[in-house]
């Protein structure tokens, strides 16, 4: 499965496939797992590479997500990278990997030793980056939405 070409997508749960990647509209700046509704959710992420997707021999590739449909256009990121950190709508753009599997794509943060990945315990919680060896990580997959 090759990597999503740069654009604008919805990030979808693969094993939660009602719940995506969504941010409230004037409220605080938390990524949660909800139910597609433009109307109340930034739901629209703008996908760009840092590295080459195309051409990395990598099976990791770095990637920034910023909000689409809003004038705010804030990206998403952590606080601190540790255990149960919340992914937040930020000022400052950060980076992620995206790593392919058979059914999406593991979304997390490289840091010194361990890997975070993006977890969604329940649809409505906030989506968190984690360590947990006995937890498999969650794949997501990237619908193409309109601009």
């Amino acid at each position: 499965m090759p990597y999503p070409k740069p654009g604008v997508y919805y990030i979808q749960s693969s094993s939660k496939l009602d719940c995506y990647a969504s941010i409230r509209h004037g409220g605080e700046r938390v990524l949660r797992g909800e139910s597609l509704d433009p109307r109340q959710y930034s739901q629209k992420w703008r996908l760009d590479y840092v590295n080459d997707a195309d051409n990395s021999t990598s099976t990791l590739v770095l990637c920034a997500f910023t909000e689409a449909d809003s004038k705010d256009k804030f990206s998403l990121g952590v606080n601190s990278v540790e255990q149960y950190q919340p992914v937040y709508g930020l000022d400052s753009s950060q980076s992620w990997f995206l790593k392919q599997t058979d059914i999406g794509y593991i979304v997390g943060k490289l840091s010194a030793d361990p890997v975070y990945t993006w977890y969604l315990g329940k649809k409505g919680e906030p989506i968190v980056i984690i360590n947990d060896g006995r937890t498999e990580a969650q794949s997501w997959q990237f619908v193409p939405a309109d601009e």
